[in-house]
């Protein structure tokens, strides 16, 4: 099932674009939130709203059978994961119909089961319906007097993006098709999984797309191992367009019918795309499948839904010194899906050529482990064409000099990698016309995980980062200080279409000589949430030159040396959770950004999202937290998640947490493997207060053997959630 790495589950809805502002309505299954049911809560909406699932199974009336109005509105599960948020039909009806919606609404990020329809049973695009299904499942929906199990279109203008479509049914004696498309239908279909359907063989015309006068164009999709029926079929008047799909396994043929002429012309072919387990509905693809860095396909070349990654770990582990001399030695070994693991230490390398696909983690993977200095001889690493499978974690990025070039530490071109606890530190672009002490991007959409960017330096633009041209990268706790550039942008310039997201970041003490913290130029457009802008040495907190904007919530912007909510934010005090009070850093000139238990960033009663509070990057609470109890027995005072020791392991490592005085409590402790998908569970039982010690013995939760590799382990309790890492080394 799909996945997504628990550690930025809390920003997940910065994944599609923003572009109106309106109400967020919560859904939970039990009915207690803002409306009993999901229908009656898109009933309330207007243009802008979201409709927000919490995790759970909706099943009953108001829950199935979902009809979309004509607003531009986004549905999505609360988690970004379909596999938690489940919308369970119970054979009754179809999951949801779309009719006449030209304002294309969104669906995002849910599982749509057990729908039964005569057309429809998953999802139904009717008159002129306009609209997106992006990140869902289509499983188990049937229909048996006509087509379209999954999706049925019907003089629509469907997008369906990163789906897995699998395990639906469909029977006609006309032409059935799980996707079904007709009437002039104009649909895009890109990087879905369409597999293990059963279109029926009762009539011998049937497939797993079927066009009757539609004109869908599928890219980068995955079309397999359909029983009963080829790949697609084509009434009069249907023309699909394809480019680089693989197209395998179909018991009534691939390249057959319409699309006879497809196979081996603009990027499509016909392999086994070697899922991981398809018995157990695991889609992801193994590490040496074809659909994977396909040549020409797109800036990672990923073919289908699902990424790469099969069990608990990855490929070959290489060690550094051991296996190779140098990070640089390493990677060149490295093929993809493998790790590369740094042992701790200083090493003096410059102009590292990062690999798509390889994990590259110091062996802690705290960024106090290893520190890569490039002796101000080049920047530090570069990285193209990076895929979303790629993961640098655990580094201190420091050194990095250049005089006639962009992005001293780090230089990003049409890539997607995680970047997790690295600190990006006194990097120079020393040029009079160059930018980006730290991080320059083009075209790259990476997630910077509780990473941060101190001291760094541009004669120009971006004290910090940079990110330009069309790049839409996400940063989750990540803290801006001490960075400073002549001109935009002290820690941070968005220019030429770029449209970053912050959640939970800390901005202080940068200086530009516009826009101290933030620059927003050339039509660029940022949201933040949760974040704290504040203290800035020269310019304003945020600068905008009248093509970028700002949607900013539950922030706290103060003392600036420019200025607060002037220029583009002016009026935005006081709105969507937006305050200005002294923010009570612990220590924030030595470098602790906690707060005190205090602050008013501690919670912010008018924030729309409350899940971001706290605000900013930091730790609530000045003190150190004891965590062994007293001899006279005192309860922890806080909630708390120790590390694992030791760390790394192998092959057993003991984890401490706390949990404060109050009534018992569930209590779930998780772990995940660095893909995001869970391993194994420690601990799930309701708990008193006091300090609990648990043992990972290195299995999953089926007694196997876990790989080599980084993973997280993850406490919940009282609605409240820590997660931490540690590292299995054999």
């Amino acid at each position: 099932m799909p996945r997504l790495a628990t550690t930025f589950l809390s920003i997940t809805f910065f994944l599609a674009p923003v572009t109106v502002l309106g109400t967020t309505y919560i859904v939970n299954p039990a009915g207690t939130g803002d409306f009993p049911t999901i229908q009656e809560a898109i009933n309330a909406t207007v243009d802008g709203d979201t409709v927000l699932l919490a995790d759970g199974t909706y099943t009953g009336v108001g829950n199935r059978g979902l009809l979309c109005p004509n607003r531009l509105i986004t549905i999505r599960s609360q988690s970004g994961n379909p596999a938690a948020c489940i919308i369970d039909a119970e054979g009754a009806d179809r999951g949801i119909r779309f009719q006449s919606t030209t304002y294309r609404p969104l669906l995002e990020g849910v599982t749509i089961t057990n729908g039964r329809a005569n057309i429809g049973a998953g999802a139904l695009f009717w008159s002129d319906a306009q609209a997106t299904i992006s990140h869902c499942v289509f499983c188990d929906n049937y229909t048996e007097t006509s087509a379209g199990a999954a999706v049925f279109s019907s003089d629509s203008r469907a997008t369906m993006s990163h789906d897995v479509i699998y395990k639906n049914y469909a029977e006609t004696s006309g032409g059935a098709g799980v996707v079904h498309f007709e009437e002039l239908s104009h649909a895009f279909v890109n990087n879905c999984s369409i597999t293990h359907n059963d279109v029926g063989d009762a009539y011998g015309t049937g497939a797993a797309v079927f066009c009757s006068n539609a004109d869908p164009y599928f890219d980068n999709c995955i079309i397999s191992f359909t029983d009963g029926g080829p790949a697609i079929a084509c009434a009069s008047g249907g023309d699909p367009s394809m480019s680089c799909n693989d197209v395998y396994g179909n018991s009534g043929g691939d390249y057959v019918d319409c699309i006879s002429g497809d196979a081996g012309i603009n990027g499509n072919f016909s392999s086994d795309p070697l899922y991981c387990d398809p018995l157990s509905d695991d889609f992801h693809l193994d590490c040496s499948s074809p659909c994977v860095c396909v040549p020409g396909c797109g800036a990672t070349g990923l073919v289908g839904a699902l990424p790469a990654g099969c069990g608990s770990g990855y490929g070959r582990v290489w060690h550094v010194p051991a296996d190779a001399p140098t990070i640089q030695a390493g990677l060149d070994s490295a093929g993809y899906c493998d790790t590369v693991v740094v042992a701790c230490g200083t090493y003096y390398e410059h102009d590292i050529e990062m690999k798509s696909g390889v994990v590259l983690m110091s062996e802690t993977g705290e960024a106090g482990c290893v520190t890569v200095d490039a002796q101000q001889l080049g920047r530090v690493f570069h990285g193209a064409y990076l895929d979303q499978n790629t993961l640098i974690e655990g580094f201190t990025i420091t050194g990095g000099w250049i005089g006639a070039a962009h992005g001293a530490g780090m230089y990003l071109e049409s890539s997607s990698p995680t970047i997790r606890r690295c600190v990006v530190s006194e990097n120079t672009a020393a040029g009079a016309a160059y930018d980006a002490g730290a991080v320059y991007m083009r075209f790259s959409t990476p997630l910077f995980d509780h990473c941060s960017f101190l001291d760094n330096t541009a004669g120009d633009d971006a004290g910090a980062v940079y990110c330009r041209n069309e790049s839409h990268a996400v940063f989750d706790h990540c803290i801006f200080a001490g960075n400073t550039c002549s001109d935009l942008g002290g820690a941070i310039l968005c220019w030429g279409g770029a449209d970053p997201a912050l959640g939970n970041c800390t901005f202080y003490g940068n200086s530009g000589g516009i826009g101290g913290g933030i620059a927003i130029a050339n039509d660029s457009h940022v949201t933040m949430v949760g974040n704290i802008v504040s203290f800035s040495t020269a310019g304003s907190a945020v600068d905008c030159d009248g093509t970028g904007t700002l949607l900013l919530f539950c922030s706290d912007i103060y003392g600036n040396a420019g200025g607060d909510y002037v220029g583009c934010i002016s009026g935005m005090e006081g709105t969507n959770g937006n305050i200005s009070e002294d923010p009570q850093f612990c220590d924030a000139p030595d470098g602790d950004f906690g707060i005190d238990e205090g602050s008013p960033c501690v919670y912010i009663s008018g924030c729309p999202f409350p899940e971001f509070n706290p605000v900013g990057a930091g730790e609530v609470g000045c003190d150190v937290v004891s965590v062994e109890p007293s001899e006279t027995g005192s309860l922890p005072s806080r909630f708390y998640l120790g590390p694992a020791i030791p760390n790394p392991f192998n092959p057993i490592t003991e984890i401490e947490y706390g949990i404060p005085a109050g009534a018992a409590s569930a209590v779930t402790m998780k772990v995940y493997d660095a893909r995001g998908r869970r391993v194994t569970t420690l601990v799930d039982a309701v708990q008193a207060a006091g300090t609990y010690r648990v043992v990972w013995d290195g299995r999953d939760h089926k007694g196997s053997a876990a790989a080599s590799g980084v993973y997280f382990y993850r406490i919940t309790w009282n609605g409240k959630s820590e997660t931490r890492r540690m590292v299995l080394l054999k």
